[in-house]
């Protein structure tokens, strides 16, 4: 790990623990780099009382345009809460305030989509209900099977009818997506009132979205931090002995311990006996991934390793295998008669491929070196592996 992300990790650290202080001395060039390290893992907000005076004034106007944006993003849940109250709409947020509320200060957790949960039945009344609101939905939802895209003005609101498509086990989600919004629960706070999971039902939901976005993209420190922040809670205490049933069940318990593992190795989170002895190599080997790549693969072109990869953590398939399953199942969304016509999904197999290497070429793409993803697509494979329960 570099120099600059312990630095990282200790300002981070002391914005949640006041008896904690970053005694280092950090020249202004590290400094930069912290703050630039800190954007990329959508965590400057968090950071931004605690780090020397003339940077807090120096980044000012960027800190405060991120807090304007988060408190915007926050009220704009409960905006988006009401509407659906109104319509008798079954729902509760996902991440987002969910996530926040957890703070000691909201406002610091950098926000981005509106996450929303309904049942399935109800995803057609909330399309026309967005839609009629002056929300404009997204033409390219065939990126994902579970949740739909609506934006009106910045504000992007992802209306989900499951928390997530990807499992260790095959599991079906749709049945953990009725008892969530069963056993959803009504807050209040300056905002007004809004719908969120209950503790134990958050946690997982925080659960399965790293893990599908680990196999992926990447994760960033914001998920982290919401990690630690919740563990370290009340409600979490309460849930635990369930919570590490259902990890068992769901064959995801080393992956969450750890998650727990770094939360108190690197944050300073509370420990308990449930986290088992910290493994110092797998908490870094996840911490350096975590800043190779930044907050949902945001540093580069290493996200697309997943191309190769199957979403699981226990993999044997081979590299090429996995790219074509990903590819054959991006054509059956893309092209609606793929599936049963075999003329369709042949032609859906090369256009797709070409137009990519098309839009590479003209520089409307992010150039990729398929070789080289693919060598380290196998390396990822092997670290997965090891935060799988088998």
């Amino acid at each position: 790990m570099k120099d600059v992300e312990k630095l990282l990790i200790k300002y981070l650290k002391s914005s949640l623990d006041k008896s904690f202080a970053v005694v280092d001395e950090v020249s202004p060039f590290q400094m930069e780099e912290v703050i630039k390290e800190s954007i990329m893992q959508s965590v400057l907000t968090n950071i931004s009382e605690v780090i020397p005076n003339e940077f807090q004034k120096k980044y000012s106007l960027q800190i405060l345009n991120l807090y304007m944006n988060n408190v915007a993003v926050i009220n704009h849940h409960f905006v988006v809460g009401k509407l659906l109250d109104i319509n008798n709409i079954d729902y509760c947020v996902l991440k987002g305030f969910s996530s926040a509320m957890y703070y000691e200060n909201p406002e610091k957790r950098v926000m981005g989509d509106i996450d929303i949960l309904v049942n399935y039945s109800d995803v057609e009344k909330v399309d026309k209900i967005l839609i009629k609101e002056g929300y404009t939905k997204s033409v390219k939802n065939y990126k994902h099977d579970f949740h739909s895209n609506y934006k009106k003005g910045k504000f992007v609101v992802e209306i989900h009818h499951l928390i997530g498509n990807v499992t260790e086990n095959s599991m079906d989600l749709s049945e953990l997506t009725k008892e969530i919004l069963k056993f959803s629960r009504v807050v209040q706070c300056d905002y007004g009132e809004i719908r969120v999971p209950s503790p134990f039902y958050h946690i997982v939901i925080m659960l399965f979205h790293l893990y599908r976005h680990y196999l992926s993209s990447g994760i960033g420190l914001r998920h982290i931090l919401d990690w630690t922040v919740f563990i370290s809670s009340e409600d979490f205490q309460k849930t635990q002995y369930l919570f590490w049933e259902k990890c068992s069940e769901w064959k995801l318990s080393k992956f969450s311990k750890t998650l727990c593992q770094i939360s108190v190795m690197y944050f300073g989170a509370p420990t308990y006996k449930e986290y088992g002895t910290i493994d110092n190599e797998l908490c870094n080997l996840v911490m350096d991934e975590i800043f190779m790549k930044g907050n949902f693969g945001v540093k580069g072109a290493d996200r697309f390793t997943g191309l190769f990869l199957e979403k699981k953590l226990d993999s044997d398939k081979s590299g090429f295998s996995n790219f074509y399953s990903i590819l054959k199942n991006v054509v059956y969304r893309r092209f609606k008669h793929a599936r049963h016509n075999k003329i369709v999904f042949f032609c859906g197999m090369i256009f797709l491929p070409l137009r990519f290497l098309f839009n590479m070429i003209l520089g409307k793409r992010e150039a990729l070196n398929i070789f080289s993803l693919y060598k380290k697509s196998k390396v990822k494979k092997n670290n997965n592996k090891k935060l799988s329960d088998n």
